[in-house]
């Protein structure tokens, strides 16, 4: 966080910023992606939503009598044009959206709460990972709303337990899908924007940890996954690989993501 103290007309206000995506909660990310990336127009020429945008990112370290000053403060800063060091704090939006918290972390729908992955996709098990990210891929190339509904059902389920350090969300299962997916489909468009943004950062984030497992490089026994290649059956050939027997698929689906990717990123690499 960036800390900031302002003083004008003889109140200062003490403040803070966020530096990188993985600093911001869930209100500041949603704001960021329907306020930046879900806008044709940029965000350069569009003054009053940079200004709200900045409002609602210094929000988190205002207390509620010190945000009223505040907001009347503003009017009076932009005048005296104090405001562009302030709005120079948001570049870290446009630079490499690379992170890895996982800041939607759950969804309500229909008095029902469905919970996402938690950071680092930390508990993901291979199959579930395999069937998001070819729907993830899929969506990107169709920009078919049904696929984004299903990408989202498979990474947002219903809690079995609430208890810390765990995966909290119940097994993944195909069979379970339809359903969900007709509850995912009601979700408002910002939130859908901000689980699929969320998830490519993580993913991106992966792509780094991994480089051999997403480069485009390919061997005898393996071939390479990377975003918008068409590619979405590499990770079923991948999966068969490491199977090696059709009696095992259930058992590969079931390791722990970061487990499969460590061993693949090491053996391409060779």
């Amino acid at each position: 966080m960036i800390t900031l103290k302002i003083e004008y007309n003889n109140t200062i206000f003490n403040l803070s910023h966020p530096e990188s995506f993985n600093e911001l909660d869930e209100h500041q990310f949603r704001a960021i992606v329907a306020n930046v990336f879900m806008c044709k127009l940029p965000l350069s020429i569009r003054i009053d939503d940079r200004i709200r945008l900045m409002n609602i990112l210094l929000k988190k370290s205002i207390n509620k009598y010190v945000r009223t000053k505040w907001f009347k403060a503003i009017d009076g800063i932009v005048s005296e044009g104090m405001m562009n060091e302030l709005l120079d704090l948001q570049n870290f939006i446009f630079s490499y959206q690379v992170f890895n918290n996982w800041i939607i972390q759950s969804v309500n729908i229909d008095k029902s709460v469905y919970f996402g992955p938690k950071d680092r996709f930390s508990y993901m098990k291979f199959g579930e990972f395999i069937s998001a990210d070819m729907l993830f891929m899929g969506y990107f190339e169709s920009k078919n709303d049904d696929l984004l509904n299903k990408f989202i059902a498979v990474i947002y389920r219903k809690a079995d337990i609430l208890k810390k350090g765990i995966d909290i969300r119940e097994d993944f299962s195909s069979a379970t899908m339809a359903e969900r997916e007709k509850k995912i489909a009601k979700l408002d468009e910002t939130t859908k924007q901000s689980i699929l943004f969320n998830y490519s950062a993580v993913r991106s984030w992966l792509t780094d940890k991994y480089p051999f497992v997403f480069k485009s490089k390919e061997t005898e026994n393996t071939k390479s996954i990377q975003l918008g290649s068409n590619k979405q059956s590499s990770w079923m050939s991948i999966r068969r690989h490491l199977a090696g027997d059709v009696l095992n698929l259930d058992k590969i689906d079931n390791v722990f993501l970061h487990d499969v990717l460590a061993d693949l990123n090491e053996k391409i690499s060779e």
